[in-house]
């Protein structure tokens, strides 16, 4: 039989009408690269074709990316990129949406150690277990022929291979760099030791991941006014705190966290103007997607990190910090919404109070 997409996609038909590559790993590789690639929740359905009359029959399926991929490690079982593909899949997948975030990670750990039993220099195999292993460096997981490995130590085995393979992964790559970049500790990459900062900066220059320019804040020495970034695109920029913190919340919009960093930065410079006794200057302009976007006060950017992230903490706290202790309505200062919600500085610790983590 040949199976046919009803959306034009086809699958492996040589000029003879043989369907020997639809039968082939290779085929199902493809097709849910081009699914993939067109978003996680674009699907195709496949049906029979009887080579002989041209009829189509009923629809066989409705496939994922995911269920392309795990067809393809079905028939191509010494292969490592249909397994490494399913391990990247699977989290935004409708195919696994039942599963939760712990059977995600699980899932995903069982996928990286086939694909490492395969070829245990497979740079994405590495990175995925470092992934399943959630930050977590307490934990372990027994690797066959290699022994316990923690997260750093798996993504520095992905960035080591990646290295000695020419970057073949910068997107991997780039993301176990991100990784490294937070654990807190320093670590040795082929004989050379990179700080928090490096491994961010180095990030920035692999390729552009969005979170990257969030973890860039912490970086910055004391009293450093810019810091030298260089991109993936082999550019430089010099950018100060503010700058990236803009940067920052431009590349993640929805980012709770995001926007609370630019507010802490914009509070800081409004502070001072004030200390200065000038008049306050400094403003915040987005252009998103060709739309202007002003926050003229840091309480206007601590109330769109809520709107990113309802349950940040610390934005209730900051953003109760924009407004007097006795104000109770809008005359005496209290922030009123458009739906005239009115804001006070205890409704905002009390806000906080539920969402702050316990000790």
């Amino acid at each position: 039989y040949l199976l046919v997409g009803h959306n034009g996609l086809r699958l492996g038909v040589d000029e003879r009408g043989e369907y020997e590559e639809v039968i082939r790993g290779a085929a199902w590789l493809n097709l849910g690269n081009v699914l993939h690639t067109k978003g996680p929740r674009t699907e195709v359905t496949l049906s029979e074709i009887l080579p002989t009359t041209g009829e189509a029959r009923a629809p066989k399926s409705q496939l994922y990316a995911y269920h392309c991929f795990e067809r393809a490690s079905q028939l191509s079982p010494t292969h490592t990129m249909p397994l490494t593909n399913m391990a990247t899949s699977l989290n935004s997948s409708p195919a696994t949406a039942d599963l939760s975030d712990e059977e995600k990670r699980a899932l995903k750990r069982e996928l990286a150690l086939k694909a490492l039993a395969i070829d245990a220099t497979c740079a994405s195999a590495w990175m995925h277990l470092g992934v399943s292993l959630d930050d977590d460096e307490k934990q372990t997981v027994e690797v066959p022929g290699v022994g316990p490995i923690t997260y750093s130590q798996a993504l520095v085995k992905c960035i080591e291979y990646n290295i000695a393979t020419g970057h073949t992964s910068p997107e991997e790559e780039a993301c176990c760099w991100i990784g490294l970049g937070v654990i807190g500790d320093d670590v040795v990459i082929n004989g050379k030791t990179w700080t928090e900062r490096d491994c961010t900066l180095q990030a920035m220059s692999v390729f552009n991941v969005p979170s990257a320019w969030i973890n860039l804040l912490p970086c910055f020495h004391e009293g450093e006014e810019k810091m030298p970034i260089k991109l993936a695109d082999g550019t430089t920029l010099h950018m100060t705190k503010f700058e990236v913190a803009k940067r920052a919340a431009l590349e993640n919009t929805g980012s709770g966290s995001a926007w609370l960093n630019l507010g802490l930065c914009f509070n800081n410079i409004r502070t001072a103007e004030l200390e200065a006794n000038v008049t306050p200057l400094t403003t915040v302009i987005f252009d998103v997607e060709g739309t202007i976007i002003e926050f003229p006060t840091p309480q206007k950017v601590f109330l769109r990190a809520l709107e990113a992230d309802h349950m940040n903490w610390k934005a209730w706290i900051n953003l109760g910090r924009t407004i007097p202790e006795t104000a109770v309505d809008a005359a005496s200062g209290a922030l009123v919404l458009d739906d005239r919600t009115v804001i006070t500085r205890l409704g905002c610790a009390q806000q906080a109070q539920i969402y702050k983590p316990a000790e």
